[in-house]
């Protein structure tokens, strides 16, 4: 005596990722109903999901060895969402990279070779965070001295992303009276024949008579507008355009901003 089994009906693939058909095959013919009631962020959002809920299942089928065509908005929404996934995580581990020093971001804008696979725009982005931390020491010595050492004065494109992250450094509260090895920001953009800087930092309210402090040295004493006159002695630099930026006037705003604190713990240790 023969026994017969009930002939078992494996579910369709959509059925077995708890999507309707339709969605699956024809996820595109939702669009003119969203199109109609729906807002546009709340529509977008919910073809995404469905998009992406449609395309599981079609990657399913195929494990399954049970194909179902995949839908073009399938495609491009797990495409998009992937190229979204491996940028943030791009972005992650460069902001990880450049917060291990503070030289990193200077270094990753202003040159080339540092770190040629972080792009500049990443670098000036962390930059201008308000976590980033322009007073920082970078292998001793105070970033913002660390930059304007970089400035080349030949004009080129670097000595402008020099003067931009200046810029930025400034607007951020760094501190342009800090004193390293005796000499001042100021001193040291003289030093660098870095007339835009001067100036920058002069209308910024940097202290012109703050004198540099290396004993034993020539320049020991000097003001920077001292340190001009010394310099242009030595046919080291121009002095009319270097004076004339020791000479330009604070911005109304640069004694009252929310930098003043620093100014006013300078003149305290003065």
């Amino acid at each position: 005596m023969r026994h017969f089994e009930p002939q078992r009906t494996e579910p369709d693939n959509a059925t077995r990722c708890g999507v309707n058909s339709t969605v699956c095959l024809r996820i595109g013919q939702l669009a003119p109903a969203f199109n109609q009631s729906a807002s546009g962020p709340t529509k977008f959002c919910t073809l995404w999901c469905l998009s992406l809920r449609s395309g599981a299942c079609c990657v399913q089928g195929w494990f399954s060895q049970t194909p179902i065509p995949m839908p073009r908005t399938s495609v491009l929404a797990i495409a998009a969402t992937g190229l979204a996934l491996a940028a943030l995580a791009y972005g992650a581990a460069v902001f990880t990279i450049l917060g291990r020093s503070p030289s990193f971001p200077v270094l990753a804008y202003v040159t080339d070779d540092s770190f040629p696979f972080i792009p500049r725009t990443l670098a000036k982005l962390y930059m201008q965070r308000q976590s980033f931390d322009p007073n920082a020491d970078a292998f001793g010595i105070p970033t913002f001295n660390f930059l304007l050492n970089a400035y080349r004065s030949d004009g080129s494109s670097n000595d402008e992303r020099v003067l931009e992250l200046s810029g930025i450094f400034i607007e951020h509260c760094a501190d342009i009276n800090r004193v390293h090895e005796g000499f001042s920001p100021l001193s040291a953009a003289v030093l660098s024949n870095a007339v835009p800087i001067v100036r920058q930092l002069v209308e910024a309210g940097a202290d012109v008579n703050l004198k540099i402090s290396r004993p034993g040295s020539k320049v020991d004493g000097l003001t920077p507008e001292q340190l001009v006159i010394f310099l242009a002695a030595a046919g080291k630099l121009d002095a009319q355009p270097m004076l004339q930026a020791l000479r330009a006037k604070p911005e109304p705003s640069a004694k009252g901003s929310s930098c003043g604190r620093l100014q006013a713990a300078h003149d305290v240790e003065r």
